[in-house]
């Protein structure tokens, strides 16, 4: 069971981790946590959250260090994800409603964050790693 302050510890622990190439799957019915977490992952990599990409499919920050692109395929397509794919090794991609994804299973360096709604302050998060955060301890 996590609170969301553990919630956002959570973002700021992978978010250390993070390197040009990977890739932050999350998953969770309407309401999980979803973009709370990609909120608090994205601004513990420096940026100023812009708000959830529900209607936009997808935001793009850039720093002179990072390319960040945050997707939501609530209601996308696969389609809306390829080009950013292809241009993977300059960014990191965080993605919700990865499970609406239907290659998400063939990319390297993912983690999986799967997020359920216990209560109003708590959440239960799995995760699951793939590449190279099999060797982090998180």
């Amino acid at each position: 069971m996590y609170s969301i302050k553990q919630i956002k510890d959570l973002a700021i622990k992978i978010s250390s981790f993070l390197e040009h190439g990977d890739i932050i799957a999350l998953n969770g019915k309407l309401g999980a946590g979803k973009s709370t977490f990609s909120k608090f992952l994205i601004e513990s990599l420096g940026f100023s959250y812009l708000g959830s990409p529900t209607f936009s499919k997808i935001i793009t920050y850039n720093n002179e260090n990072l390319q960040l692109w945050h997707a939501d395929l609530y209601q996308a397509k696969n389609q809306i994800l390829d080009e950013y794919i292809y241009d993977i090794d300059n960014g990191i991609l965080i993605i919700e409603w990865a499970n609406n994804y239907s290659n998400i299973k063939m990319l390297d360096n993912i983690i999986e964050v799967n997020i359920s709604h216990l209560s109003k302050d708590n959440r239960n998060v799995e995760l699951i790693k793939y590449g190279r955060f099999i060797k982090f301890e998180i």
